[in-house]
């Protein structure tokens, strides 16, 4: 008899599992509403990323999301970048030679154009508008620029993939798994 409930609960997980990975799919934006949430905030996305690579100084990649600077994360009891080791926000800006007024406006960009994160990597930016789901089933969505003409190619990983040019450094994509 346990073996049975065993594997009822196995199947009941299993279902679940793949329900949420459908429902993350059929909510992640489409090419359409990719163009049209670039459009209506497109000022903002320049603005973040403008600060970004003006702030991410000599590093390769650096990112920034509320409550979240570089390595270091905030949690309940103050800012850390190792579990257990907390040091007061002045540090964190300090190590980033970034103010709490630049974080504020960070925090203030993210929020307007419902984004949920900003990172840079060796020039190219990357802002997070989107994301749901399991690490094996989940979606993201990101509005891209890349100084060079941008190129985007579906992963071979993603189920579901959408892509738009915005321009010759501005896309964005969807990827699904």
């Amino acid at each position: 008899m346990p073996r049975i409930k065993l594997m009822r609960n196995f199947y009941f997980i299993f279902c679940l599992f793949l329900v949420g990975c459908t429902k993350n799919t059929n909510t992640a934006p489409n090419e359409s509403e990719l163009t049209k949430h670039f459009n209506e905030h497109h000022r903002s996305f320049d603005k973040l990323r403008s600060m970004i690579i003006s702030d991410s100084h000599d590093l390769d990649y650096f990112q920034i999301r509320e409550g979240k600077i570089g390595e270091y994360d905030l949690t309940e009891k103050g800012w850390s970048k190792d579990y257990g080791h907390y040091v007061p926000f002045s540090v964190v800006t300090g190590t980033y030679r970034l103010t709490s007024s630049r974080y504020d406006e960070y925090v203030q960009l993210l929020k307007s154009t419902k984004a949920t994160a900003v990172d840079y990597y060796n020039g190219n930016v990357a802002i997070s508008i989107f994301s749901a789901g399991f690490v094996f089933g989940g979606c993201i969505s990101e509005i891209i620029y890349q100084p060079d003409k941008i190129s985007l190619s579906r992963p071979s990983w993603a189920t579901t993939y959408y892509q738009a040019y915005f321009d010759e450094n501005w896309g964005a994509q969807t990827k699904c798994n």
